[in-house]
């Protein structure tokens, strides 16, 4: 349970940090470039590699998908299911 509360607190922090970047840089008239789970068409999604590959082209924020296992633990993984993956 208490894993759990770090992880949401987590992830709270780091979507403001998110919403404080997108404000800084609309306010300049720049365009943000996001990545959702990496470069897709040359690497497997949320892996290092597709945020590696994300970053190099251009990318200034990457969306990663978490969530929490019955036992507690958090993964990286859009799908509530391995099936698709």
């Amino acid at each position: 349970m208490l894993r759990s509360r770090a992880v949401t607190l987590i992830c709270g922090i780091l979507f403001l940090q998110c919403l404080s970047v997108v404000t800084a840089l609309s306010a300049r008239g720049e365009v943000l470039i996001a990545a959702n789970g990496g470069v897709l068409e040359e690497a497997p999604e949320n892996t290092i590699y597709a945020y590696e590959l994300a970053v190099a082209q251009g990318a200034k924020v990457i969306k990663v998908d978490v969530r929490g296992t019955k036992d507690g633990e958090a993964v990286i993984i859009k799908d509530a299911t391995i099936d698709r993956t």
